[in-house]
């Protein structure tokens, strides 16, 4: 009977671990949300097609986030289907979770701290952030893409 207990408990914990809710799709902007430029919001948060295999993704994403723009990004988690990076900038860091799949890869807002803190983040799309925010993440994208289409 514990057993049983202990199992369940153990299954709905997988269920909604982040690491299996990790699922890059094409984006459709909110209209309702306060946000910035549309076109600014897409080019950081829009899917990206690719089709590589799982292991020349990996390869692909930790490639662009060492040579991007001179800004390394630093691995802080992985699992499966997802990578969060890390940015700093002075007292300002980034947290990026890039989620891909068989078909998608897709660049998530994950957390920041200073002026790069979104004031609205709707399942990991950031509606409204500094201006700079949105040109790092182009800049990431512009890599990925590179990278990808090697």
């Amino acid at each position: 009977m514990k057993l049983n207990i202990i199992l369940s408990k153990l299954l709905l914990i997988a269920l909604f671990s982040p690491a299996l809710l990790a699922a890059p799709s094409f984006l459709t902007l909110d209209k309702k949300q306060t946000k910035r430029n549309s076109s600014k919001i897409l080019v950081a948060h829009q899917a990206i097609t690719h089709n590589l295999s799982m292991e020349e993704l990996r390869f692909a994403i930790l490639e662009a986030t060492i040579s991007n723009f001179n800004i390394k990004w630093v691995l802080e988690d992985e699992g499966p289907g997802f990578m969060t990076f890390r940015w700093d900038y002075r007292a300002d860091a980034i947290l990026t979770r890039i989620e891909f799949n068989e078909s998608l890869i897709q660049m998530k807002y994950e957390n920041a701290f200073g002026d790069f803190v979104c004031q609205n983040n709707i399942d990991g799309i950031c509606y409204k952030n500094d201006s700079d925010y949105y040109l790092y993440m182009k800049r990431l994208r512009l890599s990925l893409e590179m990278a990808i289409n090697k």
